[in-house]
């Protein structure tokens, strides 16, 4: 968030206290999902694919709910599709990163808060 602000792609307004242009109501909540999204990583591809495409959309879902209160304002040139794109590659990142740092045995072992198993 705090590059695509910069990069003056979107803004956000009336932000209680904001760290680089992004509220940390939004940090914090980002922080989250990337913890819930990591616990519901499971060994099959298929269903990590699906689970990055379902973040990917609620992410972009909070994002269109901020545009409609005026809490954020893309620019003229920045689509909600490109935010859809980003939002998948940023999630993709994140998860290989943690897997690569925390180990695929961490990740994937354990009795964890899941919907589906």
């Amino acid at each position: 968030n705090f590059i695509f602000v910069q990069l003056r792609y979107y803004q956000f307004y009336n932000a209680i206290l904001p760290i680089g242009g992004v509220p940390i109501l939004h940090l914090i909540g980002g922080a989250g999902g990337g913890i819930l999204l990591m616990n519901w990583m499971q060994r099959n591809h298929l269903y990590n694919i699906v689970l990055i495409f379902f973040f990917s959309g609620l992410l972009s879902l909070s994002a269109l709910i901020h545009i409609y209160y005026g809490a954020m304002v893309h620019s003229t040139s920045f689509t909600h599709l490109e935010e859809f794109v980003l939002n998948i590659a940023g999630l993709s990142v994140l998860v290989l990163v943690s897997l690569a740092i925390i180990g695929e045995e961490r990740i994937y072992e354990g009795d964890k808060m899941r919907f589906i198993k």
